[in-house]
């Protein structure tokens, strides 16, 4: 099962269109998603930044192994 979601609006600071990090509390919607998920994977693309078609592929959550953070680049276009 494959779950989008969208993300809450920050409070403060950078938006994420603007380059700020998605966290796990960043998800908008039930609780649920942080706790039953097994994994949690974020696409982040900084639109205003000098590289617009980077998208960063964030592991937030993996239950199997533990690991969270930056999981690799894709190229968007």
């Amino acid at each position: 099962l494959v779950v989008i979601c969208h993300l809450k609006n920050p409070e403060k600071g950078k938006a994420h269109e603007e380059g700020r990090a998605v966290s796990i509390t960043d998800l908008r919607g039930s609780g649920a998603l942080r706790q039953l998920s097994d994994t949690i994977i974020a696409l982040e693309r900084n639109q205003q930044g000098d590289m617009p078609n980077l998208v960063l592929v964030r592991l937030l959550k993996c239950r199997f192994t533990g690991d969270t953070g930056i999981a690799g680049y894709m190229e968007y276009n």
